[in-house]
């Protein structure tokens, strides 16, 4: 769990030995143990994403977006309707690429920030 809250901050190395002190752990110890967490990084980050992914069966791998601005139609003269295209690259965790693409309108865009906020004050909130 520690390897978790570690791994969230900017300085994972740093955060490991302030845990381990917290705990009771040498100051050698906490360093050969933050040495150690720190040459097996990447290790620890693929075995975070593929133990998440078995919870939820994929993950986000990358995202591209497009802002398109219908300018005229045939009915209306002057007509500017934004609509945000937004293409979620998501992964199982065999490495299996699928594309997720979404078109928003303003109203779409408006609603789905407020909720990626309320997500994350929810998520910042809850103790880890």
């Amino acid at each position: 769990m520690f390897v978790r809250r570690a791994m969230q901050t900017g300085n994972p190395e740093k955060e490991i030995v302030a845990l381990l002190k917290d705990a009771g752990v040498q100051d050698s110890r906490a360093q050969a143990a933050s040495s150690a967490f720190s040459k097996r990084l990447p290790e620890l980050r693929k075995a975070c994403i593929l133990q998440s992914s078995q919870l939820s069966g994929k993950y986000l791998v990358d995202f591209d977006w497009r802002l398109n601005l219908s300018l005229e139609s045939n009915c209306f003269s002057g007509l500017r309707i934004p609509h945000l295209q937004v293409i979620l690259f998501l992964s199982d965790g065999a490495g299996q690429l699928e594309e997720v693409v979404m078109e928003l309108d303003e109203t779409e865009f408006e609603l789905l920030l407020s909720s990626i906020g309320k997500l994350n004050q929810a998520c910042n909130n809850m103790a880890i």
